[in-house]
């Protein structure tokens, strides 16, 4: 009997909030869209150098634990955990450095002895450290 009333309160609960919610978007409002515009989540303008065009076959991603030929990371917050991921991955594959000041980079590298071959750099502005989030999705076909 105990559980039946607790799942009857439970049940009545979850309903009061559920009706509570029914004002809020369901999508981006006009504010938030304004605010995407030019960022990251801006998918709608493509680049020169985007492919805009279908693939003629089914595609996949790319697994975590297939090899890459780079690894692209943003030189943000974190500068102790990202100059460790670029000591051992340089060993593996080639490492870009997204910055906005390569020597910087270099010299924080070098006093950690870290050798600098492999490793390349792409002065860019980034607001974050999540390149995952951000960056490139890798697929393949056939």
């Amino acid at each position: 009997m105990k559980y039946i009333i607790a799942f009857l309160g439970l049940w009545s609960i979850a309903f009061h909030v559920q009706a509570q919610n029914t004002d809020l978007p369901i999508s981006l409002t006009p504010f938030e869209e304004l605010m995407l515009k030019g960022s990251y989540s801006d998918f709608g303008r493509a680049g020169s150098n985007a492919i805009t065009t279908a693939p003629s076959s089914p595609v996949r991603t790319m697994a975590e634990w297939e090899e890459i030929q780079s690894l692209v990371i943003t030189w943000q917050s974190y500068q102790l955990a990202l100059a460790e991921i670029v000591r051992h991955a340089r060993k593996e594959c080639e490492v870009i450095v997204v910055c906005t000041d390569s020597t910087q980079v270099k010299n924080y590298l070098t006093n950690l002895s870290i050798p600098l071959s492999g490793v390349s750099y792409l002065i860019a502005n980034s607001n974050s450290v999540w390149m995952r989030d951000y960056g490139a999705n890798t697929v393949y076909t056939d």
